[in-house]
């Protein structure tokens, strides 16, 4: 429970900790290395405390967190980034978190995920409320190669969490 909420609160923090980051003068990817380098050290830090048999891996299960940790969640990240640098955080926020839409629909078509009535519901519900603040967010004039950017950034993450779908099973 404490890690949830720890968790929620640095991601709802994101997009303030790259505004800020990108005031003092970094750039996307020493923001990167930075945000990773550190998520790292503490992640590595919780597992010997917490328990330091977790440290060993099998050889498909290294490759699978390789390919997830030096090539998906990199890639999310400086989509998300530049997003941010182009648009506003509340329109790359909002854009990103469309992601449960996307996964359902993709997980529908991948994996025969049968759609209930309740989960039709609920994708239209999401989708509307989300139209109303894409139309409010886009009454303005809107970078296009920030809307490119945070199209993609939740294109990755939902393509990430699909992986996660396939890879723990």
């Amino acid at each position: 429970m404490i890690q949830a909420l720890i968790s929620a609160f640095a991601f709802g923090f994101l997009p303030i900790f790259a505004k800020l980051s990108y005031g003092a003068g970094l750039l996307e990817l020493e923001i990167l290395h930075y945000r990773f380098i550190l998520a790292a050290l503490g992640f590595l830090l919780a597992l010997l405390i917490k328990n330091p048999a977790l440290l060993k891996v099998n050889g498909s299960f290294l490759l699978k967190t390789a390919f997830i940790g030096l090539l998906i969640c990199p890639l999310q990240s400086f989509f998300f980034f530049k997003a941010l640098k182009l648009i506003p955080a509340s329109t790359t926020s909002l854009i990103l978190y469309f992601y449960p839409v996307v996964v359902t629909l993709a997980s529908a078509f991948i994996f025969r995920f049968h759609l209930h009535a309740r989960n039709i519901m609920a994708l239209a519900l999401v989708t509307f409320g989300c139209l109303l603040v894409f139309y409010q967010a886009f009454l303005h004039a809107v970078n296009p190669a920030g809307l490119l950017y945070a199209l993609g950034a939740m294109g990755v993450f939902s393509t990430y969490m699909i992986l996660m779908e396939k890879f723990l099973k």
